[in-house]
């Protein structure tokens, strides 16, 4: 059993559930003069000329690709600085320079509580949290699944 954590559904010989999905954001340095105090998201053009984090490829390889994608489209032409962080996230910001870096909110709220976040918009980005198995699995394995889906997709 895997938690996975994608843009996209899971092949569909394999069992899975999606059991969350959240908003990537920019979360933006203090320091920085944020427009729109009453507004909670961002449009992605808006990174245009900023410093960003932003996980590596080889961290969240589809939302890397999303996020990297809808920029050009968008026609935003940020300083990406790509980095492997998790709990990490200030220390890699002051390494780099960063003012911003993009995260889901719950992880900004975490690990930037200072910091403004707003919801990225003009596309909206997503992580999607899949739990994924073999459709033949042990007992046991199947129990723990059902235990996860039931407890996610409870009112």
């Amino acid at each position: 059993m895997v938690f996975r954590r994608a843009g996209v559904r899971p092949p569909a010989d394999l069992f899975h559930h999606r059991v969350l999905e959240e908003s990537f954001g920019v979360a933006i340095d203090p320091s920085v003069d944020v427009p729109g105090d009453h507004d909670d998201t961002w449009p992605l053009a808006a990174l245009d000329g900023l410093d960003v984090l932003v996980h590596s490829r080889e961290q969240v390889p589809i939302g890397h690709d999303q996020l990297v994608a809808a920029a050009h489209h968008a026609g935003a032409t940020p300083r990406w600085d790509f980095a492997n962080y998790t709990e990490n996230a200030h220390a890699c910001l002051r390494a780099t320079g960063s003012t911003a870096a993009i995260l889901v909110g719950t992880s900004a709220a975490r690990l930037l509580p200072d910091w403004t976040w707003r919801r990225l918009v003009d596309p909206p980005l997503t992580m999607q949290t899949w739990i994924v198995r073999q459709p033949v699995v042990r007992t046991v394995v199947a129990a723990v699944a059902a235990a996860i889906i039931s407890a996610v997709d409870a009112p």
